[in-house]
């Protein structure tokens, strides 16, 4: 079984989308675990309304930021393996099983990710934003680390929840940038196999995404200066 983590903060405008992407996935062994980050809006009551499945979970904490709630989420998972899914993004329909079904030829794999297409919410526009030419439709055991900026998203993979625990999971001290240092740490101890097909989407310009939150701008990029120096720190000591 995989537990599909989505975090929650304010996205009753977007939740029902998300999880309907979920729900028309082809492969169906699967429990939604929905960690609600301290939301001042009416997410829960609008997921409540719309979804009756037994397969959803909804857990309840304080604001604490992403990390926090991924970390509590993977806690309460009952799943071997896990995927996360932001609470605006969208998964195509075969995603998990196409991932999942990886490991048929990979069955030590730790982390499988895929490719994302990128859509703004406002325009409706569509790009491929992370596709890698080279291995477009291939399915194979690489180096995350040629690229690890566009490898995958965190939306684009599933990760055998010993490999995330292993790790320690999320740190959540960090403010942007928690995804690609876990990805990274996880790719330095584990095989990582890689799909050339686009089958998550990142929906970005939408309202309430942390991406937009421009007053950050300066911490951010110093934050991001600091991952990617642990994330290499990590890299020439273990790899």
């Amino acid at each position: 079984m995989i537990s599909v983590i989505i975090p929650l903060y304010n996205k009753a405008h977007t939740i029902v989308n998300t999880l309907n992407t979920v729900f028309h996935q082809t492969y169906q062994d699967f429990e939604v675990v929905i960690v609600n980050d301290g939301s001042t809006d009416n997410g829960v009551e609008v997921i409540r309304q719309n979804f009756n499945d037994s397969r959803i979970r909804i857990i309840n904490q304080r604001n604490s930021g992403v990390s926090v709630a991924r970390n509590r989420g993977v806690e309460a998972a009952k799943g071997d393996w896990i995927a996360f899914l932001d609470a605006d993004d969208e998964w195509l329909p075969e995603y998990l099983n196409t991932l999942i079904s990886t490991l048929s030829y990979y069955p030590n794999a730790e982390m499988i990710g895929c490719s994302s297409y990128y859509k703004d919410s406002i325009s409706g526009n569509v790009s491929a934003n992370a596709l890698i030419d080279k291995y477009y439709e291939k399915c194979v055991n690489i180096n995350y680390f040629m690229n690890p900026d566009k490898m995958t998203h965190i939306g684009a993979t599933i990760i055998l929840k010993s490999a995330f625990l292993q790790v320690g999971g999320f740190d959540t001290k960090l403010i942007n940038n928690e995804d690609l240092l876990l990805l990274g740490l996880i790719a330095i101890h584990g095989n990582f196999i890689y799909i050339g097909q686009c089958l998550h989407v990142y929906v970005g310009n939408v309202v309430g995404q942390s991406t937009r939150d421009y007053s950050k701008r300066s911490l951010r990029i110093s934050n991001s200066i600091k991952v990617l120096n642990r994330f290499y720190n990590a890299y020439d000591q273990y790899g």
